[in-house]
């Protein structure tokens, strides 16, 4: 839900005729990133997400019987007794098809080659630690100095991408691709930055949606318990990162929105809206400079 705030900035941005000519994004900075790419105006961005419900793009895979199954595995895991009689549980709770075919639909199953602004997107393989880099054929040559062991994946529909990027932990089914299990990217690269700057872009605004740590509620089950330690172990990482390559970072001050609060979509909007325009002096001072 936090990933709402984006359109704030990107609504800030076009009214101030901001140019983008990349753009990049992992988790829900992905979902984002491209509809933005393909066509999408921030306007009916916010169309969009103040209309979007959960039965649009959350698909259970789960009932009872599994989610017995899946405590059943992880106990007989832990004492070390074989389980291989089980019916093999799921990955995670949300299937993820539905939101995928969401954003395909919208993309008109667009490639990453075909969309009106380099995007690239972030994944994870949860096999192996690589990160897996989706963008269009320019990116290769870029992109290869800062990601080495990364498999660059441009000829795939862009849903596919932030159908990955997006997969939470435990929350999400991995995405299966080829013989790899691909999860939020966010694990690794929360905030890209570096993708742009190697990419080449003069200035990088960065959006940092922060990990939840100044939550007005407290963490009472265990989906909130895995996303709030995902987002405090890579808020370490984001920081390092956004020093290094950001030359501006916007905080939208957005820290304790739930999975399921689709009625605060309006606010978390607002919210990126109000940090994108106090960012707009620095903004503006760079682009002064020139390359």
């Amino acid at each position: 839900m936090r990933g709402a705030a984006h359109i704030g900035v990107l609504k800030v941005l076009e009214a101030e005729r901001i140019p983008v000519d990349y753009i990049a994004g992992t988790s829900a900075g992905s979902i984002i990133a491209a509809l933005y790419a393909c066509g999408y105006p921030p306007s009916e961005l916010e169309q969009l997400a103040t209309r979007l419900r959960a039965p649009q793009v959350f698909d259970p895979v789960f009932n009872l019987s599994r989610v017995v199954i899946m405590g059943l595995k992880v106990a007989l895991d832990c004492l070390n007794v074989p389980s291989r009689w089980l019916p093999k549980p799921p990955l995670g709770l949300i299937r993820g098809a539905r939101l995928e075919r969401w954003v395909h639909r919208l993309t008109n199953g667009k490639t990453f080659n075909e969309t009106d602004i380099p995007l690239a997107i972030i994944a994870v393989d949860l096999n192996t630690g690589r990160e897996v880099v989706f963008g269009p054929e320019s990116a290769r040559k870029p992109l290869s100095g800062i990601y080495p062991t990364a498999l660059m994946a441009e000829d795939e529909p862009v849903s596919l991408a932030v159908r990955a990027s997006t997969a939470i932990p435990v929350v999400f089914l991995p995405r299966r691709y080829g013989e790899m299990n691909l999860v939020d990217g966010g694990i690794t690269n929360n905030v890209p930055a570096d993708a742009l700057k190697a990419w080449g872009a003069d200035v990088v605004i960065a959006v940092d949606l922060e990990f939840a740590n100044s939550r007005g509620a407290e963490i009472d089950n265990v989906l909130e318990v895995v996303m709030q330690t995902i987002d405090i172990m890579g808020q370490e990482i984001t920081s390092l990162k956004l020093a290094q390559h950001a030359d501006v970072v916007i905080r939208p001050g957005i820290y304790d929105a739930g999975l399921m609060d689709f009625h605060r979509i309006p606010e978390l909007i607002a919210g990126g809206e109000r940090a994108t325009r106090e960012a707009l002096p620095r903004i503006r001072e760079l682009l002064s400079r020139g390359p």
